[in-house]
């Protein structure tokens, strides 16, 4: 109910008359960026949701979890400030999300997951969230939807330097500098940070007795990390483009409010590389990359002697040809082959494993925009084992002058990740037996879309369904060892609604955006018969979130406030953390000095002092600040 009131406000808002200029263009243009390729070609037929960069600007100094909360119908789950932080979507597990940067699936080979708080914000250039499965186009581990992390370059732009720190309550220091040259041929982007926080602040712990006011204890933490781009235009047709991303983190785990610590802690650095070669042509366009991933974890817990390390290798190569039949229709062909390599204390031996895909799509895509259509194939094999072949199809349709419906159809998988088929540990072990998760999405939307000179007004609503089946669950087995089978059948369902109005009154830029989800994830086959029926847990049936930003003369307030609905802890649902709503505030002022920018900002999180958790037993900071100052040299292209 909640998302019908946002979209009929939206719609409600403003009455068109005949709008200025040409017809309105999606949502991606409107936004001024430009995301990942393959995401950027099949966009409208796509639910997508574009983080501005205006946004990405402001919020260098945050991790990418600060981000997704307030500005996406993404729940995210974190185990504490500074803690483990995973994002879902659709109703579904983190491990049905994939996270993709520049074009490469982060996912990690032996647990599925992405810690969110090991992305800093500095590093990304283009955020995108695409909601609902597309296996098809981004392969497995995509049945809830994309993250899309980008890095661009541009050439021509000249000389720029960029100097940020910030401080914030809990002794949280964040120390970065941005260098870029950007020639007509050859551009190079240098990115290096630091950032700590002793991380111990005040909490109200409700599970001890007496509920007293407790301090945080043994979760301070440190990150560094550097990240060089570099682009070379190579010809009028062919370009060449490299990043690379080495990061180490050092992080204590605090305890639960019903415990005490362990003293636990890890040490995590991985190193990341991707080379791309894009050739554009007349009649076809060709991508080629090849990407080295590297990812390292000590994790030691002293209270219970537990120590314990793994190291990853994946080596990717993606190569792409994209056939231009004419100027509406397109056939798309690609292959990709990931050779994976885990090496772990819990595992027997070194595991290794490829993953050979293949992929064909084709795309129509009428010239006046009014129709667009693609259907796809994806068939992946692990080692010379074939994987059910997985399909998409999907179409938008102009109704009107500001008026579309798309909708699309998908069936998709998840291979069973490392850990659940060759871990070995006390009382537990890995099962090889396992076969992948398969799954059907479907989404049926709506858009509308206004573009005037000093008016956007954007409102979109749609409806999804999910259906996972041989979904992997831990349990225990007749021995009482804890094993993962292909037993939960899953059905998530729901609505999404968003609306966005961008307007400009003389000096004075106003913005706002409404978005909320309704959404029903109810386990539907299980060995464990009270939990058939029950929502999932730790996925909210309602999460509501609201922005509003000013901008005058080089200053600007922005404010955000995120509901997040009850959510169940445990399968049988007798068992919940209440709903919380949490705002926060930034104000920011830029001066234009001589020769520089200088830019300052205060930001309050928690701005209502709010006591809540996003998991259970894990207490979240209360009202807190953080001031920074940026200065940033820039020398433009004569």
């Amino acid at each position: 109910m909640l998302c019908k009131v946002i979209l009929l406000a939206g719609l409600s808002y403003f009455s068109p008359t005949k709008p200025d200029g040409d017809d309105p263009i999606d949502t991606i243009n409107i936004e001024g960026i430009v995301v990942n390729s393959k995401l950027q070609r099949f966009s409208n037929s796509l639910s997508l949701k574009v983080i501005p960069a205006s946004q990405l600007k402001i919020s260098k100094q945050l991790v990418l979890t600060d981000v997704l909360s307030p500005l996406s119908n993404i729940a995210i789950n974190n185990y504490g400030q500074g803690g483990v932080s995973v994002a879902t979507l659709r109703g579904l597990g983190s491990y049905h999300t994939a996270i993709l940067w520049n074009g490469i699936n982060l996912q990690n080979s032996m647990n599925g997951g992405v810690n969110l708080t090991n992305i800093p914000v500095n590093f990304i250039d283009q955020l995108a969230i695409q909601y609902g499965g597309n296996g098809a186009l981004f392969g497995s581990g995509a049945i809830g939807g994309t993250i899309q992390l980008s890095n661009t370059l541009e050439l021509g732009k000249g000389y720029s330097l960029e100097l940020t720190q910030t401080y914030g309550s809990y002794s949280s220091y964040f120390t970065g500098l941005n260098a870029t040259y950007s020639g007509n041929k050859f551009a190079s982007s240098t990115r290096v940070f630091y950032a700590e926080s002793a991380n111990d602040y005040k909490y109200h712990n409700l599970d001890r007795a007496g509920r007293p006011y407790e301090r945080q204890i043994n979760a301070n933490w440190s990150m560094f990390g550097l990240m060089q781009n570099f682009a070379y235009q190579i010809s009028k047709k062919d370009k060449l483009n490299s990043s690379t991303w080495f990061q180490n983190a050092f992080n204590r785990y605090g305890p639960m409010t019903t415990g005490y610590t362990n003293r636990e802690k890890d040490y995590n650095t991985f190193f990341r590389n991707v080379v791309q070669w894009s050739s554009t042509h007349e009649w076809i366009d060709i991508n080629t990359k090849a990407c080295y991933l590297f990812d390292t974890e000590k994790y030691r817990n002293p209270g219970i002697s537990d120590t314990s390390n793994h190291s990853l290798r994946s080596t990717i190569f993606e190569t792409e040809g994209i056939l231009k039949l004419s100027q509406e229709h397109k056939i798309e062909a690609g292959i990709n082959v990931n050779n994976e390599q885990v090496t772990s204390t819990n595992y027997p031996s070194i595991k290794k494993r490829t993953r050979p895909a293949f992929a064909l799509t084709y795309k129509y895509s009428k010239i006046n925009g009014g129709f667009d259509f693609y259907a796809g194939l994806r068939e992946e094999m692990i080692e010379t084992e074939s994987n059910p072949i997985t399909w998409t199809m999907g179409s938008r349709v102009k109704l009107s002058r500001f008026i579309y419906i798309r909708g699309n159809i998908s069936k998709n998988y998840r291979i069973p990740v490392m850990n659940d088929l060759y871990w070995s540990g006390f009382m537990s072990k890995g099962n090889p037996t396992l076969k992948p998760e398969q799954g059907y999405s479907e989404e049926l939307g709506l858009d509308f879309i206004f573009i005037k000179s000093n008016l956007s007004l954007v409102s979109k609503i749609s409806a999804f369904n999910n259906n996972v089946s041989k979904w992997i669950v831990w349990m225990q087995d007749e021995k009482k060892t804890w094993t993962p089978f292909n037993v939960k059948k899953v059905w998530a369902r729901g609505i999404d609604a968003s609306v966005n109005c961008e307007m400009t009154f003389s000096k004075i830029k106003y913005g706002i955006e409404l978005m909320g989800t309704e959404t029903i994830s109810t386990i539907e086959s299980s060995n464990t018969k009270n939990e058939v029926g029950k929502q999932l847990i730790y996925v909210p049936k309602i999460k509501v979130s609201g922005s509003f930003h000013i901008d005058y003369n080089k200053f600007s307030i922005r404010y955000y406030e995120t509901f997040t609905g009850k959510r169940y802890t445990s399968q049988d649902n007798s068992t919940f953390l209440d709903s919380y709503s949490i705002a926060n505030l930034t104000i920011e002022k830029i001066f234009e000095l001589k020769s520089s920018t200088l830019s300052t900002f205060i930001r309050i999180n928690n701005l209502w002092n709010k006591e809540y958790q996003v998991r259970v037993y894990y207490p979240m900071p209360l009202r807190n600040y953080q001031f920074g100052v940026s200065i940033l040299f820039n020398k433009p292209s004569h």
